[in-house]
């Protein structure tokens, strides 16, 4: 193959892939998707990740500890569950959801949300 027709190959694909995430990113209408963030206590993680310029390029982030809990989960594409321990995860799979964080957790799974568990 030439070299010029494989390089015209690649920047083809790389425009493709980049104008691929930019949609992506600005969901329907050009709307950024929503991401909010579950934590059952406040943290230092939690702020990392509303402060994050990378996030923010692709979506709108929220903290639901900073609402009060008053926010409602099927408003958001995807949930970030913070401090997912053991007890908390027995709780959302037997269904006793007593805790907001266990409420919204258990409510963001039933409403099909894509679900992130950092480490």
């Amino acid at each position: 193959m030439d070299q010029t027709l494989i390089d015209q190959i690649v920047t083809r694909v790389a425009e493709k892939l980049a104008q691929t995430e930019r949609q992506e990113c600005a969901g329907e209408g050009g709307k950024k998707p929503g991401l909010l963030i579950l934590t059952q206590e406040h943290g230092d993680r939690c702020h990392s990740m509303l402060e994050s310029n990378r996030l923010r390029q692709c979506y709108t982030t929220a903290c639901a500890l900073q609402q009060d809990n008053q926010c409602d989960v099927a408003d958001y594409d995807a949930v970030i569950l913070y401090g997912l321990t053991n007890e908390a995860l027995a709780k959302i799979a037997t269904g006793v959801c007593d805790t907001p964080y266990t409420r919204m957790a258990s409510r963001a799974m039933l409403l099909g949300k894509r679900i992130f568990i950092p480490r």
